[in-house]
């Protein structure tokens, strides 16, 4: 009987958390105006860092004029032991571009994010822009610099160094670091897609946060 009971209270535990689930991925939809789509498995691929990953969508519609996707993506902890992985959780808002974009391009926080990818492969260097103030907060990374560069006017860079001021609190170095790899995400600018990669399962908050990013995400695609 003792058992019975144990796995009926596991059952229900499941239940309620996957209703918790459901919400969160819900309102993280209605946050960026997007539209719920079925449940998936997901599809296998790999991040921009070269870190193998799986993206399931959440919500499709439109966004900017543009067609966008809302996506969860896991990424294996692999520095734990195999026994004790678990994901790490991003969400991602994809804006579907019908043209390329003037320059394939990455924005990655200065922070702890480069420090973790140091860890586990090689990224490429950072792109000086000669800004200062820019270079001390976000890190370039364009196979195009010139023409990376050129999409990043000095409008574009007070804008993407005011988002950053916007999202990380003040303190020492150190801390600011630590909070960049976990209050910002990455600006990914390819082909045929222009994205924002935030840490964290999508939620009410991190659907509100990468909705503020759409400006940004729009004007480095060159749209």
């Amino acid at each position: 009987m003792a058992f019975v009971i144990g796995l009926a209270l596991f059952a229900a535990a499941l239940y309620a958390l996957s209703r918790l689930k459901q919400k969160d991925l819900n309102e993280a939809a209605a946050a960026v105006g997007l539209s719920r789509v079925a449940q998936s498995s997901g599809v296998k691929g790999t991040t921009a860092e070269g870190r193998p990953c799986r993206d399931t969508d959440v919500a499709r519609g439109t966004v900017a004029a543009l067609a966008a996707t809302l996506i969860n993506r896991s990424i294996p902890k692999v520095l734990a032991p195999r026994r004790d992985r678990v994901a790490t959780q991003f969400t991602i808002l994809s804006l579907h571009l019908p043209s390329p974009p003037p320059a394939a391009l990455r924005l990655q926080p200065v922070g702890w994010s480069r420090g973790l990818e140091v860890i586990t492969q090689s990224p490429p260097p950072a792109v000086p822009t000669g800004d200062a103030a820019f270079d001390t907060a976000w890190h370039l990374y364009s196979d195009s610099p010139a023409a990376a560069l050129l999409v990043l006017t000095p409008d574009v860079r007070a804008s993407l160094v005011a988002w950053r001021h916007a999202c990380v609190p003040e303190g020492p170095a150190w801390t600011e670091h630590a909070s960049s790899a976990l209050l910002l995400g990455s600006f990914e600018i390819t082909p045929d897609r222009a994205s924002y990669v935030l840490f964290g399962s999508p939620t009410r908050n991190t659907g509100a946060h990468i909705a503020g990013t759409v400006t940004l995400l729009t004007t480095l695609a060159g749209r």
